[in-house]
């Protein structure tokens, strides 16, 4: 019993020590209301670049993930409903790139919004052909149980409950990687163009 408190507290601990706010391009007549939000220039900006690929995963997606995307999708619509917020639908686009940070970060065994490469997000959504108004990504590492589990570590962070809030994001995908260690999980979000 004592194993699981430490191990559900070490994640806990590892979830809140690397949040951080992910910018979200609104639009300037709608951020002045959202104070987590930054305005998206018209006429371009990362979002419009040329896209180039990703590579692919080191490690595999464990086959348990698509029906994990399916529940914690479920679990951040109820929460979602539960505030006048629309539903989310699934990409299979954003799942690949939650995929290789997942990936990434399982490798190195830390919780980070930033690839090996220096990538951040919008850098990793645009280099994986994602054309995006918004985006935002919640990380986890540790064992979550379940998507009840993981999703409730994401509503007691500040940064990741605004994620899933978000008014802006109309899809979601989600990366899971058991590459050693402790497992990774990635929640990418994103309103395409």
């Amino acid at each position: 019993m004592m194993s699981i408190r430490l191990a559900s507290a070490t994640a806990l601990c590892a979830l809140l020590g690397a949040c951080i706010i992910v910018p979200i391009p609104i639009p300037a007549e709608v951020a002045k209301d959202v104070p987590f939000a930054v305005t998206l220039p018209a006429g371009g900006t990362a979002a419009t670049a040329k896209a180039t690929p990703l590579p692919a995963a080191t490690c595999p997606r464990p086959a348990r993930t698509a029906a994990l995307q399916q529940a914690v999708i479920a679990e951040v619509n109820a929460l979602r409903a539960s505030r006048g917020l629309g539903a989310l639908r699934a990409s299979d686009r954003l799942a690949a790139i939650a995929q290789n940070q997942a990936c990434d970060n399982a490798t190195r065994q830390i919780v980070s919004h930033t690839g090996s490469d220096g990538r951040g997000l919008t850098g990793r959504a645009t280099a994986g052909g994602y054309r995006w108004l918004a985006v935002a990504e919640n990380v986890g590492l540790g064992p979550y149980g379940d998507a009840k589990g993981m999703v409730g570590l994401w509503k007691a962070s500040p940064g990741h409950l605004r994620n899933m809030l978000n008014p802006r994001v109309t899809e979601a995908g989600l990366g899971l990687a058991d590459h050693g260690g402790e497992p990774a999980w990635v929640l990418d979000l994103g309103r395409p163009r």
